[in-house]
């Protein structure tokens, strides 16, 4: 069994903590993305194509169509990414 932290190691937690939210909040600039960018994105970043998606697609015709903006994402896409 582990022994509860020290009164010590609480404060030096509760401290770090609050460094590190600090930090973050100065240095991460998050966007928000719409869904169709975001998609966009982890593709370029995992490199996939456009028929790597056909398991949440189905068919090539609904992948393309999804993402030239055609057709938006539904919840089954969703889930199903």
């Amino acid at each position: 069994m582990i022994p509860p932290p020290t009164s010590f190691q609480s404060r030096s937690l509760s401290v770090l903590g609050t460094l590190v939210h600090e930090y973050e909040e100065r240095t991460t600039h998050l966007r928000p993305l719409e869904p169709l960018d975001l998609l966009r994105e982890l593709m370029r970043e995992r490199n996939l194509r456009q028929k790597d998606l056909l398991f949440a697609f189905k068919t090539e015709s609904i992948a393309s169509s999804v993402l030239n903006g055609r057709r938006e994402l539904n919840k089954r896409h969703f889930v199903s990414l």
